[in-house]
């Protein structure tokens, strides 16, 4: 993978946990975690889980969604596109929203931090989410992930998500500021500043909020 690729890499083998220990253990750390062996990348400072596991499809049948996946046969040094979801986040199983609410949410931060689409099944999910049902911290910990992407306000407000967070951010939409020094409507004025600024979470914030007033 290169440097502009994600971060989050799962690999699925059927190499045992001893066989992934001796190819690995010599040059990487590696650990156990649950059922994952997590190998730790030096050079990038980041984290590779590795899932021993027999059966490869059933495997992708027990996850939540499909990225980028990509079956790899060692034999012909090929990929085998028959597994293969191009730059898309789609369910496993439709029924994943109910049974983990927060999954559309989740969905569309992942989205937005590597610059891929939805499903149609997830977008409908995001327009229809009760985020009253939600567990705030986590909610929280998504929302704050999201806001340091820069279309995430143009996302949110996409599928609803914005003003049903802070319901106020529904009359910005079109909201004429009647000043000279103000050409573009609140919501277009506070994006923009949004998305000028540096990527941190408490500037963020702060701009989010900055001109909600006017209203």
């Amino acid at each position: 993978y290169n440097n502009n690729s994600s971060e989050d890499i799962d690999i699925i083998t059927n190499a045992t946990e001893e066989e992934i220990y001796e190819i690995l253990g010599r040059d990487f750390y590696a650990v156990k975690i649950n059922d994952v062996i997590r190998v730790k990348d030096i050079e990038r400072n980041s984290w590779v889980d590795i899932c021993s596991y027999d059966d490869l499809y059933e495997n992708i049948n027990n996850r939540d969604f499909i990225i980028n996946t990509h079956k790899y046969n060692l034999h012909t040094n090929e990929f085998d596109g028959s597994i293969l979801r191009q730059n898309i986040i789609e369910y496993v199983d439709r029924n994943y929203a109910n049974i983990i609410p927060l999954a559309p949410v989740r969905a569309l931060r992942q989205s937005l931090q590597n610059n891929i689409d939805i499903s149609v099944d997830i977008q409908e999910d995001l327009e229809n989410v009760n985020i009253n049902i939600l567990n705030k911290n986590n909610l929280r910990k998504e929302i704050f992930q999201m806001l340091l992407c820069d279309n995430s306000l143009d996302k949110m407000k996409e599928y609803g998500l914005l003003e049903k967070l802070i319901p106020q951010f529904k009359d910005t939409y079109g909201f004429n500021q009647n000043s000279k020094w103000h050409d573009l409507d609140l919501f277009e004025h506070i994006n923009k500043a949004f998305k000028s600024s540096k990527k941190t979470l408490e500037v963020r914030l702060a701009l989010l909020f900055h001109d909600i007033e006017k209203l």
